[in-house]
């Protein structure tokens, strides 16, 4: 049900196939995570589909409309739980929300990377997660260029929140996103 929520809610706000397209990375991400935490997938799942649900909303970061604010406001209306709240609005580090739970810091750790991820398959030979590897993401990582816009410390600081080996986490991730589950009808 909370599923079925979820999706509604993402069908509504999400105007973007690249929005869309992270979200459900980032849900894979989550599942994976649940899974290795033996923690409730649905949750976790839902928790990656909705994070940036007011993305395509809003495009700053002040309170009370701004990211992820507004989607937090949009949870909460719709009976979220406290839990994923916490780990949406934790997921930004400006909002100065105390990343306390797994979930919040597996959110945290999963999403940046997920975005990198994705941008090293599109300029790996084979344009896919299936041979994308730790040493080709990591010779990624270490260009300057490369994706600029993502933060290398949020990168480790997240791994380093979840207490997963960074290598693990990057290898986790990959698998993830390998995985044919797929959480969009």
């Amino acid at each position: 049900m909370l599923l079925a929520k979820a999706r509604e809610l993402v069908r509504s706000h999400v105007k973007s196939d690249n929005l869309l397209r992270h979200l459900l990375q980032v849900a894979q991400c989550m599942n994976y995570y649940a899974n290795f935490f033996h923690q409730n997938n649905e949750e976790w799942v839902v928790t990656g589909l909705v994070h940036d649900l007011d993305y395509d909303t809003t495009k700053h970061t002040n309170p009370p409309d701004g990211h992820p604010y507004l989607g937090v406001s949009i949870l909460k209306n719709n009976g979220f739980s406290d839990s994923i709240i916490e780990a949406v609005l934790g997921h930004a580090d400006y909002t100065n929300v105390q990343r306390v739970t797994q979930l919040a810091k597996c959110l945290y750790a999963v999403d940046e990377l997920s975005g990198f991820l994705n941008a090293c398959s599109r300029v790996h030979p084979s344009r896919n997660f299936e041979d994308l590897t730790f040493d080709f993401v990591m010779k990624r990582f270490n260009e300057k260029s490369f994706s600029k816009g993502i933060s290398r410390d949020v990168l480790l600081r997240g791994a380093e929140e979840l207490e997963v080996d960074f290598r693990q986490h990057v290898e986790n991730c990959i698998n993830a996103l390998r995985s044919d589950i797929w959480f969009w009808p």
